[in-house]
């Protein structure tokens, strides 16, 4: 392929490309909207944010831009994990996906220039959950969660038959 082909064919990805994460920043804004008023998106919108990630990821890797591919990969990973309901959407996992929008769009502008310099490091890390606090899970009856009436109710020999069933 002649430079001058590259060239054409890199502007037609910048154009797609653009035209996709303008969609996603509309419908990741509606659908931030909907998740504030009523703590859920609607299907509809989330199975477009998907498409929309979808459509990137094959794109860039058509022209093998490895970090859009990368990036658009995983986030369209955790938004499979959202539609089967593994998951749950929440503010933090929207600052993810918008924080990966905003860094999308810097990698296709640079991919117009011929390369990929933006840092994508920390968003893989926040996307692989790495930089997540640990969570310490629950010990003894806590791992339980009873509610509180129903764990006063309990006598000392049914508390101690179930901290005996659990180890």
């Amino acid at each position: 392929m002649t430079d001058k082909n590259r060239a054409k064919q890199l502007k037609d990805f910048v154009a797609e490309a653009e035209e996709i994460l303008e969609g996603l920043a509309e419908d990741l804004e509606k659908g931030q909207e909907q998740f504030e008023a009523s703590g859920k998106v609607k299907p509809d919108r989330l199975n477009k944010i998907f498409r929309e990630m979808h459509s990137l990821k094959g794109l860039a890797s058509m022209f093998s831009l490895e970090r859009i591919a990368t990036l658009s990969h995983d986030l369209e990973s955790l938004l499979d994990k959202v539609r089967l309901g593994k998951t749950k959407l929440d503010a933090g996992r929207f600052s993810l996906l918008n924080d990966s929008r905003v860094a999308l769009r810097a990698l296709v502008g640079e991919a117009a220039e011929g390369g990929e310099k933006t840092d994508i490091a920390q968003l893989m890390k926040r996307l692989s959950g790495e930089d997540a606090p640990e969570v310490q899970p629950l010990q003894g009856l806590d791992a339980l969660l009873l509610d509180e009436t129903t764990r006063r109710s309990l006598t000392e020999y049914e508390e101690h038959r179930l901290q005996e069933n659990m180890e």
